[in-house]
């Protein structure tokens, strides 16, 4: 469970519905799956000392476990996760990448800065429409 940090900021009210990796586990989970995911996932980059990431972490986990079978959750800290992070170009903290099951097909939609729950929700939802829709167009 994540801890207060020495910034004053409680993060002991974040349950573990979301998963915390580092960049290894990052790259063989969602892009190291040859271009195929078990399941869409949500990826949120965050720091302890970022104010608006409790808020959001709070949000994801509330939809991590009303979305459990259908989305995975992923937490990446970008002070422990650098390299990554300046990879990326992340310049504002909450950022999300949602990743769709098929890499090869579908662009990673990308957010900064603190949603809303509804906004999140229905970000996810569209995302999983549209994999819905493309599955039916293969088989139709």
């Amino acid at each position: 469970m994540l801890v207060s940090s020495s910034h004053g900021l409680d993060w002991s009210c974040i349950a573990l519905a979301q998963k915390k990796v580092n960049a290894r586990e990052l790259e063989k989970l969602v892009f190291g799956s040859k271009g195929r995911l078990e399941l869409p996932a949500v990826v949120d980059f965050y720091a302890t000392w970022c104010g608006p990431c409790i808020p959001m972490a709070q949000a994801l986990e509330q939809l991590a476990v009303e979305f459990s079978k259908k989305v995975q959750f992923l937490k990446v800290d970008t002070d422990e996760e650098y390299e990554l992070a300046h990879q990326l170009q992340l310049r504002g903290l909450p950022t999300l990448l949602f990743v769709t099951k098929n890499l090869d097909r579908d662009p990673v939609v990308r957010t900064e800065g603190l949603l809303p729950l509804e906004v999140l929700r229905d970000i996810i939802e569209q995302e999983l429409d549209v994999q819905r829709d493309k599955v039916s167009e293969i088989f139709l």
